[in-house]
């Protein structure tokens, strides 16, 4: 007796198929029309057979060129060696693709500079090679891994709280000492997934990372200053919510500045430059006089 088809749905046909794809990529691959199923788009929860002849010319195509990377992308670049480049990121741009259809991000510069790179990660799908990050309104200083290996060194350096970042932030207030520190957790907001919360605050989700944060302030003017900012942790938008939370948030935050529309200034991004980076016999700076004599 011949056996009935087995049916799967669009995603798991996709994943099955392409499986250096993630669930999240496979979905977006239907929702922007990269399968086609008898002359139309196969759309996400489409049921069709485990065999069946689906037209993926389309996804396939995308995803070589996504290997190739960006030629378009230019960025300063600090430092170079045989494992790892470092750049001067710009403000606007990603260090890696957070969606399928991205290729705008450090990622695909990294692709298109370094050829070599295309065949040692042809098994990835939007690789990340930015072993630490940067919000993407932020500047400066950024890591940049040729190899799978190199990135997981780095990695490892920043687990274990080897390498230390500085970093200057202009903020709105007037401190009354030169120098402060902030040693407090930090964990997400429960009802807004793109911010993040002091472990003072009345609901947070775990889990609540350790976060600790040397400041030092570098010139004032009359309702804000310029401050030197050192971490050593790297929790999500770390600088930003503790100096929000010490009453001084950056210059163009709207996420954490409760007084953001009524501010005199607002700039297009947070302004948080990553002027250092240091590990053992490295240490590496970021030309900033533009940022220093921005206000």
């Amino acid at each position: 007796m011949e056996q009935a088809p087995k049916f799967l749905r669009a995603e798991k046909w996709v994943q099955a198929h392409f499986p250096s794809l993630t669930r999240r990529q496979a979905q977006e691959a239907l929702s922007h029309g990269l399968i086609q199923h008898e002359g139309a788009p196969l759309k996400k929860g489409d049921r069709v057979a485990e065999d069946a002849p689906l037209d993926t010319r389309q996804l396939e195509a995308h995803l070589a060129t996504l290997l190739t990377g960006n030629p378009d992308l230019a960025f300063d670049v600090l430092h170079e060696e045989e494992a790892f480049v470092v750049i001067d990121k710009p403000a606007g741009i990603h260090g890696h693709p957070l969606s399928l259809l991205e290729n705008g991000t450090v990622t695909h510069w990294a692709l298109a500079r370094y050829p070599e790179l295309r065949q040692s990660l042809k098994h990835l799908v939007q690789p990340c090679l930015t072993p630490h990050r940067l919000d993407v309104g932020t500047t400066g200083v950024l890591i940049v891994s040729k190899s799978e290996e190199n990135f997981q060194l780095w990695r490892q350096r920043f687990s274990r709280h080897e390498v230390t970042k500085s970093y200057l932030a202009w903020c709105w207030g007037t401190p009354k000492n030169p120098e402060f520190e902030m040693h407090v957790g930090i964990g997400h907001d429960p009802s807004n997934a793109s911010r993040m919360l002091t472990e003072s605050a009345t609901k947070i989700r775990s889990p609540i990372l350790p976060a600790q944060t040397q400041v030092s302030v570098l010139k004032t003017q009359v309702d804000k200053f310029l401050c030197r900012a050192i971490t050593q942790t790297g929790v999500t938008h770390q600088i930003r919510v503790h100096l929000a939370a010490a009453g001084f948030p950056l210059l163009g935050d709207e996420l954490y500045d409760e007084l953001f529309a009524e501010r005199s200034l607002k700039p297009s991004w947070p302004q948080l430059r990553a002027s250092e980076i240091k590990h053992t016999n490295f240490c590496l700076q970021s030309p900033s006089e533009r940022f220093i004599t921005s206000f």
